[in-house]
């Protein structure tokens, strides 16, 4: 990863029924990447009004996509992929249950550095160079597949 993150790109979906919980950890952390100017953008499947609005009022430029298929599926990650690249990003920042191992292992291998944000763990090898989980419990046991390879953010 570069030492100067410049550009972050958020990809979150969240809408009244759905994801509302995602978005506002993406929006407190785009909020203090913002603090230090570092150019927040994010981008979600289909966000409704509320969402687009509390975006436009905090100042972030959202990107809607929307794909045929599910968030998370192979159709996603190649549009993700090359928003990332057009916005020249520094680090994609990925929350959400719906984007699985495959598809974060296509962002990784595109070269992408990839930060994680999670709150079950796995007992599988989580592609990302970051993985962020807050809850109080969160501990290493949780990612033991990613224990030398990625830098765990956990507990509170």
């Amino acid at each position: 990863m570069k030492n100067n993150i410049d550009r972050v790109i958020f990809r979150v979906d969240a809408g009244s029924d759905i994801g509302l919980g995602h978005f506002m950890r993406c929006l407190a952390l785009a909020q203090e990447f913002k603090s230090k100017s570092i150019n927040c953008f994010f981008m979600m499947n289909k966000p409704d009004e509320t969402i687009s609005q509390k975006c436009k009022k905090e100042g972030f430029s959202l990107e809607s996509m929307i794909i045929d298929e599910n968030s998370g599926s192979q159709q996603d990650a190649i549009q993700l992929e090359k928003f990332c690249r057009q916005m020249k990003a520094s680090l994609v920042i990925v929350d959400g249950y719906k984007f699985k191992i495959n598809y974060l292992k296509k962002i990784q291998d595109c070269g992408l550095t990839l930060f994680f944000v999670d709150d079950i763990g796995s007992k599988y090898y989580v592609p990302a160079d970051f993985i962020l989980n807050q809850n109080i419990n969160a501990g290493e046991h949780m990612y033991k597949n990613n224990i030398g390879k990625t830098k765990l953010f956990l507990g509170n």
